[in-house]
């Protein structure tokens, strides 16, 4: 704890000489897509660092000392909010930066599935203020930049002028990318999904996709027998083509599932980084929409 301490001081005073120096603005974010986004509107003006990889589980993430002192260095950090990254509220205690700005990034967002009863843990990792894989419809896209540009602006207003400019940038060539969307959005329209886990109702409202049922019975919730039968009868029934993972999902359950029914599993992305070449959110948008329309891994 000592040697932890000891870092922590030297990292407040390489902070403080850095800062004096007119350096740009220490950013932190939970996940790799805020990361994308916060560059995009601040550009050179901020350094940006994501605790969270893209091929992680967003819901649970180990709080080490090297993300203490991220934060600790930090003038604003980003986060997805609605209950998501909890995790992120024990690594701020612990950098001890009274300085920080934290931003709730989905204070914009009109949320989906917002429980009308009370969520305890009967119900699984059910979130109180909604489904919080808000960032997954492009259409909420303008929110979440318009949140992080506000941030920016009130940070360093002398920059308002770039970030206003680089935000309108990234959103007109963000919404450039739905040419290319489009034949996948064609093809998967009304197609019926069956999905790991619920990370994608943002996501199906905007491909037009069905997403009949989960292998999760309840979020976090392994499947039991009777869920498995279950599935294996919707399949069937339903002539259902896609079972869909997320990357860090065990592939068993799944791919038994498939066995057994001439299914397909394919594996879609939730953050940037979820996959090779899923380098950005316009291509971890268009990998998903490719996967679902064509059922290939």
């Amino acid at each position: 704890m000592r040697y932890f301490r000891f870092f922590l001081h030297a990292a407040a005073a390489v902070l403080i000489v850095h800062a004096g120096a007119g350096a740009a603005i220490n950013v932190v974010t939970t996940t790799p897509d805020l990361a994308e986004f916060v560059r995009a509107v601040g550009g050179d003006q901020v350094e940006v660092y994501s605790i969270n990889r893209g091929d992680r589980d967003p819901h649970y993430v180990e709080v080490r000392p090297s993300y203490m002192l991220k934060v600790r260095q930090a003038d604003i950090l980003f986060k997805i909010g609605m209950e998501l990254d909890l995790w992120i509220d024990g690594i701020i205690d612990g950098s001890r930066n009274s300085e920080l700005r934290v931003i709730d990034c989905s204070e914009r967002i009109v949320p989906l599935e917002v429980p009308g009863f009370k969520a305890d843990a009967r119900h699984g990792d059910l979130h109180r203020f909604g489904n919080p894989h808000y960032w997954l419809d492009p259409d909420n896209v303008p929110f979440i930049i318009e949140t992080i540009t506000q941030a920016l602006d009130e940070f360093d207003p002398e920059h308002a002028t770039m970030y206003a400019e680089n935000a309108s940038a990234y959103l007109d060539a963000l919404h450039k990318h739905r040419e290319a969307w489009a034949p996948y959005l064609e093809q998967v329209r009304d197609k019926k999904i069956i999905f790991y886990h619920n990370t994608w109702p943002y996501f199906t409202k905007f491909a037009g996709l069905v997403a009949v049922e989960h292998v999760e019975p309840k979020p976090g919730i392994p499947p039991s027998p009777g869920h498995l039968r279950h599935l294996l009868e919707t399949i069937d029934a339903g002539h259902i083509e896609i079972i869909a993972v997320e990357p860090y999902f065990d592939l068993k359950v799944p791919r038994m599932l498939a066995e057994k029914t001439g299914a397909k599993v394919v594996v879609v992305c939730p953050s940037v980084g979820g996959a090779p070449g899923v380098d950005s959110y316009a291509a971890m948008i268009e990998h998903n929409l490719r996967v679902l329309a064509g059922g290939t891994l």
